[in-house]
């Protein structure tokens, strides 16, 4: 091999091992032990895209079967939650709780947003983004219809600001 094709071999072989070293480092430095098992985050690019944007000032809406607000990688994420099961797509009827009594709502908002680097479960796409949750099914996954369109009239879903307390976030009064 001449000179000039052994210099690039070795930029070429440098820049994969770097590339891969940092992916690997940043993989690594996220700190949540079930992280190694979400395969679709590198896939998707969010490990890169943490550098640029982690949600910060997004708010996402989890429109399924509540949200665990007590979950250790949720309790902070989540701003407001109410139920609108049986609502009869009125937002006037929505009201009371959205806490998770199936779990899948609680695994969507976890892809979502999870707290990344906490040592506790998984990373979420965006870690730093409020999660609205309206409860729209039952344990047992039965929705009424119209249910998820009763949410649009659900106050924190509307263009307006979450109302601020002296500790941040507080979801509004029933």
């Amino acid at each position: 091999m001449s000179g000039a094709r052994q210099v690039i071999a070795v930029i070429a072989a440098t820049a994969l091992f770097t590339g891969a070293a940092s992916a690997a480092a940043a993989r690594a430095t996220v700190g949540d032990p079930e992280f190694p098992g979400q395969w679709g985050l590198p896939q998707i690019g969010a490990p890169d895209a943490w550098a640029r944007t982690t949600g910060v000032g997004v708010r996402i809406g989890i429109v399924d079967t509540g949200v665990d607000v007590a979950h250790e990688d949720l309790a902070h994420q989540v701003v407001a939650h109410t139920s609108c099961v049986g609502a009869a797509a009125d937002p006037a009827h929505c009201g009371g709780s959205g806490e998770d009594d199936n779990g899948h709502g609680t695994y969507v908002a976890g892809i979502a947003a999870a707290v990344r680097g906490n040592g506790r479960g998984i990373a979420g796409v965006a870690p730093d983004a409020q999660l609205l949750a309206a409860k729209v099914t039952t344990a047992s996954g039965a929705a009424n219809s119209p249910g998820p369109a009763t949410v649009v009239g659900f106050r924190p879903c509307r263009r307006r600001s979450v109302p601020q307390g002296e500790d941040g976030p507080r979801p509004p009064s029933a």
